[in-house]
């Protein structure tokens, strides 16, 4: 069966990236390899540490996580309150673009070399109130940027979408992150 991943990042085949060199590490750990890549991640980045996230899948562009609900995250409607479910989108396709950047970056000689993003906008749209364990599975599409980038232009937008789902596999949140992408 064909992932997702193989078809967004076809440039980064072979290459190596170093957060999912340590994602692959941690979860060889029997019972507790991928909470403490998560426990990494919290450290690394303490914001994102906040959210109970659970990352079960990375690779060049694609990650794939669970967040379940705790009382810390809830509103007073006793749900999984929009900030943190705008966080949770956030953090999971940053997760995604960044193991793609990583990847492409370490295509050594290529014109990719020296690629950076930075998230420059977010949008959230709540569809249904989120309870219990929330998943998302974000796949970036980098193609997109490389058409862009044909003329020589050395920089380029690219939307990464998250849709959240709950356990019974209704959409309760779309988040879109823009990135501004661009090669030094």
């Amino acid at each position: 069966m064909s992932t997702p991943a193989a078809a967004a990042a076809p440039i980064v085949k072979h290459a190596r990236s170093r957060l999912i060199t340590a994602f692959n590490f941690c979860s060889r750990i029997p019972f507790i390899g991928r909470l403490l890549f998560s426990a990494l991640l919290g450290f690394f980045s303490p914001y994102t540490g906040t959210l109970p996230l659970r990352v079960t899948h990375l690779s060049p562009g694609h990650c794939r996580a669970a967040m379940t609900e705790t009382r810390s995250l809830r509103n007073p409607f006793r749900s999984v309150h929009a900030a943190a479910l705008i966080n949770f989108g956030e953090a999971v396709g940053g997760l995604a673009v960044m193991s793609w950047l990583e990847a492409v970056g370490a295509v050594k000689g290529g014109r990719w070399e020296h690629l950076r993003g930075i998230p420059v906008r977010l949008e959230g749209q709540f569809l249904k109130k989120a309870r219990g364990t929330l998943v998302t599975d974000v796949v970036c599409n980098p193609g997109l940027v490389a058409e862009s980038w044909k003329d020589g232009v050395k920089e380029g937008n690219m939307d990464v979408v998250a849709k959240i789902v709950d356990a019974t596999g209704q959409v309760v949140c779309n988040v879109v992150a823009t990135w501004s992408l661009r090669n030094k």
